[in-house]
C-alpha cells in the first residue's frame, strides 16, 4: 500500500512500513522521495532480486 508518502508491505499477517529504499545500481532515499518518482499500485508484488 502506498500513499504517495509511505510504503507499507504486508507480510503473512503482519505488515512493515518502509522508511527508505534503495534500488540497485543507486544510494538510499527516503521512502516518500522514491515514491514520487515511481508508481506502486495497491496489490504490487515485490519479487526478491
Amino acid at each position: 500500500l502506498s500513499d504517495g508518502r509511505q510504503l507499507v508491505v504486508a507480510c503473512g499477517q503482519q505488515a512493515l512500513s518502509l522508511l527508505e529504499l534503495q534500488r540497485p545500481g543507486a544510494r538510499r532515499l527516503p521512502a516518500a522521495e522514491v515514491l514520487r518518482n515511481l508508481a506502486l499500485p495497491v496489490g504490487t508484488r515485490l519479487n526478491p532480486a
